[in-house]
């Protein structure tokens, strides 16, 4: 009886640290560092950006990163991180 327990205390925790499915990762994902780097992963492409602001598209809004000597680190399909001052990070979204 034990080992049957053990299973099935084995079978949840394996359940419960799997990570969720692709349904979950569909949206776009920001992530804010205190380093002064902000990561889009999911990104539609960029709309526009200099060294003050990073506007990026993302399915249903936008996105735009404001800060002093930003800098386009890496660009990749759906991918992007942008490093320097960080000031501000603001959602627009559309009329739907």
């Amino acid at each position: 009886m034990a080992r049957k327990e053990k299973e099935s205390l084995a079978a949840i925790l394996r359940h419960s640290f799997t990570p969720p499915g692709q349904a979950l990762y569909q949206g776009a994902c920001v992530q804010i560092s205190d380093q002064g780097a902000v990561q889009i992963e999911n990104c539609k492409g960029i709309a526009d950006y200099n060294e003050n602001y990073v506007e990026a598209k993302l399915s249903g809004c936008s996105v735009r990163i404001s800060g002093d000597d930003l800098v386009l680190l890496t660009l990749s399909k759906g991918n992007i991180t942008v490093e320097g001052r960080v000031f501000s990070v603001e959602f627009f979204y559309q009329d739907q």
